[in-house]
């Protein structure tokens, strides 16, 4: 059976909305698509007006449902503008068992760690990267599930987003009657879409 994904970007100049079939082999085709040029609903990533952003959202969706002729009942946002910022974070914790090494308890530890930030109350993390993990000081590592050593260290790409603007966002979503999946930051998305395995390692 074939999953069904639509996803939003909420732009300053238009709101772009595409609905994709996933099939079995793991392709995307690309069934809907819908615009909406509504100035003064969105402006650098947050939203100015509420009611104009909810009329551009509802008529691009409606245009990508037609054309796919299928409902949208939840939906993935990318998300951008002045409001995030990128935090390099690093998270240290003792590898315990030394018989099995790294374990997915030190992983999630690490990730606990890392992600240990003294936020203000009007900030939020959207999204993570991790660059690489290190284990007694060699570096570059980027699956370090059973390797041996004492201390692994991850280096972790945080964004942090202005909690209020997500929060406007993530009204929007509820206001059109759809299920948010996941909020997605556009520039990681594209780079996810256009970089090769080894160009991320770089």
């Amino acid at each position: 059976m074939e999953d069904i994904i639509a996803g939003v970007d909420l732009g300053s100049s238009k709101f772009l909305v595409l609905i994709g079939e996933t099939s079995p082999d793991g392709n995307l085709n690309i069934v809907g698509v819908g615009e909406s040029h509504i100035p003064g609903a969105v402006q650098r990533g947050s939203i100015m007006n509420m009611e104009k952003a909810e009329e551009a959202l509802r008529t691009a969706i409606y245009n990508a449902e037609k054309m796919a002729q299928m409902r949208v009942r939840s939906i993935v946002v990318g998300i951008g503008g002045d409001h995030l910022r990128s935090y390099r974070s690093r998270g240290v914790v003792p590898i315990a068992d030394k018989e099995k090494g790294v374990t997915r308890l030190e992983l999630e530890s690490a990730f606990k760690a890392a992600q240990a930030l003294p936020l203000t109350s009007d900030t939020e993390i959207v999204d993570s990267s991790v660059q690489e993990f290190i284990i007694d000081g060699q570096g570059g590592i980027m699956d370090p599930i059973g390797m041996f050593g004492t201390r692994m260290e991850l280096e972790l790409l945080l964004i942090l987003g202005f909690a209020p603007s997500l929060k406007n966002i993530r009204r929007l979503i509820e206001r059109n009657k759809l299920k948010l999946e996941n909020l997605i930051v556009n520039i990681i998305a594209a780079g996810e879409a256009v970089l090769t395995p080894a160009e991320k390692e770089l």
